[in-house]
C-alpha cells in the first residue's frame, strides 16, 4: 500500500515541472489504475469507432484507452461518450466547440475545440456564454478523474459544504497542491493529494475565507489525520 501511495505522488507531482500533454496523458493513466485497477484493451474504442468524429488529441487517447469505463469519468457529473447508448451519449458541436461534459443537473457544461494537440477548455453555466477556463484539456481530464474518484469511488470519506480559511489552510498541511490551475466551477476549485489522501476544495461564491471541501482515500489510515478535524458541523463523515 505504502508504495502504491508514493507511485502515484510521484506522478502526480511530475505535474509541477514542465510537462507535454502526453507526460499528462501517462500521468492520467496513473492515476486511474490507482483507483480503478488495470485497464484491458477491451475498454477503448477502437480507431474505426472513432473514425467518423472530430476530436483533439486528448480525447482520442482518452476514448481509445478506457473510454468505454464510462465510471472513471462520470458518476457525479456527466462525462459524454462517442456511443450511445445511455446518459453519457452527448458530443456534440455548438458552433466552433466540442461539447463533452455536463454537470449532473445540466448547471454547468464544459466544452472545448474540435483538433488540437491540447486545446483549452471552454466553461459555462446555463446563464452565460462559454468562458475560457485555466486548464487545457489534458489537465482537465486529471483532475475531473480526481473528482469522481474523490466523490464516488473513495471508500473512507468526509465532506463539509463550509469551512473557514483557517481550518482549511491546518488541512492543508498534510497536502501537496495539484499542479494544475484552478477549476471555475463549483467555484475557484483546487486538489489535493498525499500519501493515499486526496482533497477538492472550493471557495464559496460571495465568502472568500469560506469554503466547501471532499476528502477521500482508498485506505482507512490515509485519512487518520483527518479525525481531529471533523465534527457535527461536518455533512458526511466515513473513516
Amino acid at each position: 500500500m505504502r508504495e502504491k501511495h508514493e507511485q502515484i505522488d510521484q506522478a502526480l507531482l511530475q505535474l509541477g515541472s514542465a510537462t507535454t500533454p502526453q507526460t499528462r496523458f501517462e500521468v492520467l493513466q496513473e492515476l486511474v489504475r490507482y483507483w480503478h485497477g488495470p485497464i484491458s484493451s477491451q475498454d477503448g474504442f477502437s480507431n474505426a469507432e472513432l473514425k467518423h468524429l472530430l476530436l483533439p488529441a486528448p480525447l482520442i487517447n482518452w476514448y481509445r484507452w478506457a473510454g468505454r469505463r464510462t465510471e472513471i469519468m462520470s458518476g457525479q457529473n456527466w462525462f459524454f461518450s462517442p456511443q450511445g447508448p445511455g446518459p453519457y451519449l452527448g458530443l456534440r458541436l455548438e458552433a466552433d466547440y466540442l461539447l463533452f461534459q455536463q454537470e449532473n443537473q445540466g448547471v454547468y457544461e464544459w466544452a472545448t475545440l474540435p483538433t488540437g494537440e491540447d486545446p483549452p477548455v471552454f466553461g459555462r453555466y446555463s446563464d452565460e456564454m462559454w468562458k475560457k477556463e485555466e486548464v487545457s484539456l489534458s489537465e482537465h481530464l486529471i483532475v475531473n478523474c480526481l473528482f469522481e474518484a474523490i466523490m464516488c469511488h473513495a471508500p473512507y470519506s468526509a465532506s463539509a459544504a463550509w469551512i473557514q480559511d483557517e481550518q482549511l489552510r491546518s488541512i492543508m498541511e498534510h497536502f501537496s497542491s495539484l499542479a494544475i490551475p484552478v477549476w471555475r466551477w463549483p467555484g475557484s476549485t483546487r486538489f489535493y493529494f498525499g500519501r493515499g489522501a486526496f482533497m477538492v476544495a472550493s471557495a464559496i461564491s460571495g465568502r472568500e475565507t469560506c469554503h466547501s471541501v471532499w476528502v477521500g482515500a482508498k485506505h482507512a489510515n490515509a485519512l487518520d489525520f483527518l479525525r481531529s478535524f471533523t465534527d457535527d458541523t461536518w455533512d458526511h463523515v466515513e473513516l
